[in-house]
C-alpha cells in the first residue's frame, strides 16, 4: 500500500468541499434565483428610499444656510454632516452595486444617473462650498474631496461611466 502525504489528503478535502459550494451556487434551481432576485429588489427600493431622505436632508439644509443672513457655525455643521450622511448614503449604493446585491433595473435606470450627480456636481460643489464658508467665515475647517473616502463610488464611475444607464440625465 502507497502512503499518500497527508498534504494531498487535506487539499483533496478542501477542493472536494469547495467544488460542492460551487456547484451548489451555479446550479440554483430557478424558484432560489427568483428569491434572490426578490431580495435584491427588496434591498435596492429599501436602500432607495434611504437615499432619499439623506438627500431630502442635504437639501433642506442647504436651503437653511442658503437664507440664513448671518448663518451660524451650527448651521454650517448641519450642512456639513448632512452632506457627509448623504454621501454615506451614496456609497451604500455602489457598494450593493459593487457586491451584484441591486436589482439591475433599479441600478441602471434610477441609481446610476443619482450616482453620476453625486459624482460630478454635488461632490465638488459640496466641499468647494463648505471651504469657501469656512473661510469667510473664519471657521476651521479641513475636509476636502478624497478618493479614498469615497472609494466605492470612484468604483461604480470607472464601471459604469461607459454604459448607456451613466449616460441618462439625472436630474437631483
Amino acid at each position: 500500500m502507497t502512503d499518500v502525504p497527508i498534504w494531498i489528503s487535506i487539499a483533496a478535502s478542501l477542493a472536494s468541499g469547495l467544488g460542492g459550494i460551487l456547484i451548489g451556487r451555479l446550479t440554483m434551481s430557478k424558484k432560489e434565483r427568483a428569491d434572490v432576485d426578490q431580495k435584491n429588489y427588496e434591498n435596492t427600493v429599501a436602500a432607495t428610499a434611504n437615499h432619499d431622505a439623506a438627500y431630502k436632508a442635504y437639501v433642506d439644509a442647504l436651503g437653511a444656510y442658503a437664507r440664513a443672513a448671518d448663518p451660524t457655525f451650527d448651521e454650517f455643521l448641519r450642512l456639513a454632516s448632512s452632506g457627509d450622511s448623504y454621501f454615506g448614503q451614496v456609497s451604500k449604493m455602489c457598494d450593493a452595486i459593487l457586491a451584484g446585491r441591486a436589482n439591475e433595473g433599479i441600478r441602471d435606470a434610477s441609481w446610476l444617473p443619482k450616482i453620476k450627480a453625486a459624482f460630478e456636481r454635488l461632490l465638488p460643489a459640496h466641499y468647494g462650498a463648505l471651504q469657501m464658508q469656512a473661510t469667510k467665515k473664519g471657521y476651521r475647517y479641513t475636509g476636502e474631496l478624497r478618493r479614498s473616502d469615497h472609494e466605492s463610488i470612484y468604483a461604480v464611475v470607472e464601471r459604469y461611466s461607459g454604459t448607456d444607464a451613466w449616460q441618462r440625465f439625472h436630474e437631483g
